[in-house]
């Protein structure tokens, strides 16, 4: 499993199927269409911005609280074919470890594991769809953990499927 929150993961695929699949997974979110011809890297950056921006707006939709600026982040995992539903990977743990511990909320918990089972469990229950899943990590009996996660799986290489992601989170008290 590779993940990275940084660069492109899309190495071998045929353009026109990436935005095919980018237009039906962003179309399924609200994202309006991508153009014949864009760039495989564009229409992937196209569609995280889409989803990191519905991230910000649900989190408030939900919650009833902002999510801060610096509580958000991105990645990638794949291939994703041999993930069962509610596996954790080890690197979308690990970055949602780093993340909180860099955004000073609490890594005492198994919040990371959480929020990683809660992404392969949609992928899996939603069969591949682009969605939302969140959830609520009592830390205290008067502090929480509010988290959400977006997510979209798309063609990566031949014959393997990636999943792009976002996710933030905040104290609630």
């Amino acid at each position: 499993m590779s993940q990275s929150s940084s660069s492109t993961f899309i190495t071998i695929v045929n353009q026109q199927t990436f935005i095919d699949e980018v237009n039906a997974g962003g179309g399924s979110i609200g994202m309006g269409p991508i153009a014949p011809g864009t760039p495989i890297s564009d229409a992937a950056q196209k569609f995280n911005t889409y989803l990191q921006g519905l991230l910000v707006t649900k989190f408030n939709t939900v919650y009833g609280v902002a999510l801060p600026g610096q509580n958000q982040d991105n990645g990638y995992m794949g291939p994703i074919q041999n993930l069962n539903p509610g596996d954790a990977p080890q690197c979308v743990v690990d970055q949602v470890s780093a993340d909180f511990g860099n955004w000073n909320l609490p890594t005492t918990t198994d919040i990371s594991t959480r929020v990683a089972k809660a992404i392969t469990r949609e992928l899996s229950t939603q069969g591949g769809t682009a969605g939302f899943t969140q959830g609520t990590l009592e830390v205290t009996s008067n502090e929480n953990i509010i988290w959400m996660a977006g997510y979209g799986v798309f063609s990566i290489q031949q014959n393997q499927l990636g999943a792009v992601y976002v996710f933030g989170a905040a104290l609630s008290f």
